[in-house]
């Protein structure tokens, strides 16, 4: 039985908690114009979305696909392009925290594919790994139930952060595998929709191109999460792919210490532009003397020259 995680590591909140101030601040500083290039192609949002079986395809293949010129990829490959376009006109109209809305993804996302796209399956079915099997999923009688406890879960817990919200929605569609085909792709669909209630700046990093780009790792938490029956492994390597992208963002726009200028931008929001030593260890207790310091140092100077 699929068990959502009701407690969570402090090494998890703390990395969500980070996670968190570093959007904020990255959302901040893009609408203030001091990120450069940061934008995404329709192409790329289509592309994190693709199936991650087989060779990918390359965005010059994907354009081409889309602009109806003759090219030579198998006729499923082309439908999934289209198909995923369409999901891709209808990411800001779906709730995701609807079933109906996950069905009708499933739906757009494996038409003309699957003739059960848009149902629940209704045979028992085993995850292999060459000749290895390595996920025995509920039986079909099981899963409408289990679905309805993870949006049941998302909706209700009001205190569990988004961005940990949508890591347990991707690991239990993968662990349910409420689906014959697709479950890998709605598991990276509406991860992205969850991430979005947290904040829009995930329009940019795009969790599926983090997973896509390291698929051995992400099979690796799964496999690891099974075996040990929760979620954690899964949701410490999307939290850590996620930093990850983050940070890189800043460091190529030349932003050094990002996380600690993510602390400092934090505590200047919650004391409205001013705080003391003490106000500032009072935000993050778990910090030394001296990192509390370089914090303030390094926040001091970067803020002085944007404000």
């Amino acid at each position: 039985m699929h068990n959502i995680p009701n407690t969570f590591s402090p090494l998890i909140f703390r990395k969500t908690h980070e996670i968190e101030m570093m959007g904020r601040l990255l959302l901040q500083l893009s609408l203030m114009h001091q990120i450069k290039n940061f934008q995404t192609e329709n192409i790329e949002v289509i592309a994190s979305f693709l199936s991650m079986e087989g060779e990918s395809l390359s965005n010059r293949q994907i354009k081409a696909i889309l602009e109806h010129r003759v090219i030579k990829v198998r006729k499923e490959e082309m439908r999934e392009v289209k198909n995923i376009s369409r999901v891709c006109q209808y990411l800001s109209m779906w709730d995701p925290l609807s079933i109906q809305d996950l069905k009708h993804a499933h739906l757009l996302l494996l038409k003309g594919l699957d003739p059960e796209a848009g149902e629940f399956r209704k045979e028992q079915v085993i995850v292999v790994e060459g000749k290895r099997v390595t996920h025995i999923p509920p039986a079909p009688g099981e899963i409408a139930t289990l679905m309805q406890e993870q949006f049941r879960y998302i909706r209700t817990h009001k205190k569990v952060s988004w961005i940990l919200k949508a890591c347990i929605f991707h690991y239990g569609i993968q662990y349910i595998h409420p689906f014959i085909d697709g479950n890998g792709r709605m598991g990276r669909i509406w991860q992205h929709l969850l991430l979005l209630k947290a904040n829009p700046i995930f329009n940019y990093i795009l969790i599926g191109s983090l997973i896509k780009e390291n698929s051995r790792a992400y099979y690796q938490s799964l496999d690891k999460s099974d075996q040990k029956r929760n979620a954690h492994v899964f949701i410490e390597f999307c939290l850590r792919k996620i930093t990850q992208a983050m940070k890189g963002i800043a460091k190529k726009n030349n932003i050094d210490s990002f996380l600690p200028l993510s602390r400092y931008y934090e505590a200047l929001v919650k004391y409205k532009g001013s705080f003391d030593f003490k106000e500032y260890h009072h935000c993050f207790p778990y910090l030394s003397f001296s990192s509390l310091q370089r914090d303030i140092q390094l926040g001091r100077l970067f803020f002085a020259k944007l404000l």
